[in-house]
């Protein structure tokens, strides 16, 4: 009786053993969480234009992960946004890009894929957009630009990640003859 007692001992040390290894492991075996490995913002060439020229947004992109990160510059990937007083007009680039069509008009291919663009990490790349693509500034008027960018890096979900920039005030200000 006294060896089934000391079996039955050994067997039980050996099972909890036996359970704590495999605690360690699925601990051990899990991805750590990560944030987004892009960090985003936004400035204008020129916060006060005259209307008839372009306003240029420019975005600064910033490899903020251990690893060269590739962004891609397909239309889809990003979102421009103007807010403001009666707010401008969207384009037919816009418009198609969010996949609103007025009657009469059919998608288009707004553009073909985009190219990769390698950042190292730390480094940062700029890319440069005139705004009267995405918005009709034919009128004066004070606007709040930002964007929006995917982070096509794996979250928690398995998806991307919308990334905003910080907000930047445009002002459209009529021609002096």
């Amino acid at each position: 009786m006294r060896e089934f007692r000391s079996l039955r001992y050994w067997m039980m040390c050996i099972a909890v053993l036996a359970a704590m290894s495999l605690n360690v492991h699925a601990q051990g075996s899990t991805p750590p969480s990560q944030g987004p490995s892009l960090a985003v913002s936004l400035k204008l060439d020129n916060d006060h234009v005259t209307v008839g020229e372009k306003p240029q947004a420019i975005l600064t992109l910033r490899n903020t992960s251990l690893e060269v990160k590739c962004f891609r510059t397909d239309a889809s990937l990003y979102r421009m946004h103007m807010e403001g007083k009666g707010g401008p007009p969207e384009t037919e680039f816009q418009r198609h890009l969010h996949g609103e069509f007025r009657p009469g008009e059919a998608p288009a291919t707004v553009e073909g894929p985009g190219d990769c663009v390698n950042i190292p990490p730390g480094a940062s790349i700029f890319l440069t957009y005139d705004l009267t693509m995405f918005y009709d500034l034919s009128l004066p008027g004070a606007y709040s630009v930002y964007m929006e960018v995917l982070d096509e890096s794996k979250d928690k979900t398995g998806t991307g990640v919308w990334l905003r920039t910080n907000t930047t005030q445009l002002e459209m200000q009529a021609a002096t003859p």
